[in-house]
């Protein structure tokens, strides 16, 4: 299922190249952030190093505000589960 802080679970987000969160690999050899910005909203997508946070690596389905108070809610809901489930693997 989709929830507020990813759209990775429903299939509607992903990561590519990334080595942490905004991190991408030099060897991947991807255009910069807003080159790819421009790609991604040709094809509907949102690129996340748009966003103040910067994930740059990730791009999803739909629009998104790049520095809305609730993508800080989302991003700080998402880093504490990611690190609950981390810490119980």
């Amino acid at each position: 299922k989709c929830w507020q802080g990813s759209k990775h679970p429903c299939g509607m987000a992903l990561d590519y190249c990334q080595r942490a969160w905004g991190v991408v690999d030099r060897q991947c050899n991807i255009p910069d952030r807003e080159r790819v910005a421009q790609i991604a909203a040709r094809h509907g997508l949102f690129e996340g190093g748009q966003w103040c946070s910067n994930d740059y690596g990730h791009v999803e389905a739909g629009g998104s505000s790049p520095c809305g108070r609730n993508l800080w809610s989302s991003i700080a809901k998402f880093k504490a589960k990611r690190h609950r489930i981390a810490r119980l693997r």
